[in-house]
This record gives structure tokens, C-alpha cells and sequence, in this order.
């Protein structure tokens, strides 16, 4: 069982209740995700990374990352740096690290 599931979605501040979103919640197992980004987020050679890094790397984009994030860090697997890194779309981007 996913002990994170019983502390709710997330992201429903963001989507307000959306039935799909929830639905889509529920249904995605996010345990693999989140132990793969802590992974790479632990073993960066950069001293932690950003949602834009981990999402090239999975050749995914920083929304379809950004929750499993929002996890980690209400699990205090990881925490936010004031450090910040240029994205893909040269913006900033906050860095994390590993616990």
C-alpha cells in the first residue's frame, strides 16, 4: 500500500476537485516515481537538482513531476535550497535536495 495515498491529492488545491483529476489521483501509482526522483535527486553530482533537470532526464515535462515533488517534501524525503538554476525555458528554477 502507497502510505502517501491516505494524506490526499496534492495538487487538488490547483485543480479545485476536478473529477478527472482526482479519478487520474487515485489511479496512478506514484511510489515508483517518487523513489526514482529522490534517487536521482540523492546521487546529483550537482548538489540536488530542479523539477525542470529530473523532467528532461525522464523525458517528461515539469508538470507531470512537480506532484511526485510536492510529495517528497511532505514526506521530508527532500527540501527546498535558495538555490536556483535557469530551466529550459530560461527561467528560474528551485533546487532540491536529498534529506
Amino acid at each position: 500500500m502507497d502510505l502517501f495515498s491516505n494524506l490526499g491529492d496534492p495538487t487538488a488545491n490547483r485543480h479545485g476537485g476536478n473529477e478527472l483529476s482526482e479519478e487520474a489521483f487515485r489511479k496512478r501509482p506514484r511510489t515508483n516515481d517518487r523513489n526514482r526522483i529522490l534517487a536521482m535527486i540523492a546521487e546529483s553530482d550537482e548538489g540536488g537538482m530542479t523539477c525542470d533537470e529530473i523532467a528532461g532526464k525522464l523525458g517528461k515535462t515539469p508538470n507531470q513531476i512537480s506532484g511526485r515533488i510536492t510529495e517528497l517534501l511532505a514526506r521530508n524525503q527532500i527540501y527546498k535550497t535558495d538555490d536556483t538554476r535557469l530551466t529550459r525555458n530560461r527561467c528560474r528554477g528551485r533546487v532540491y535536495r536529498a534529506s
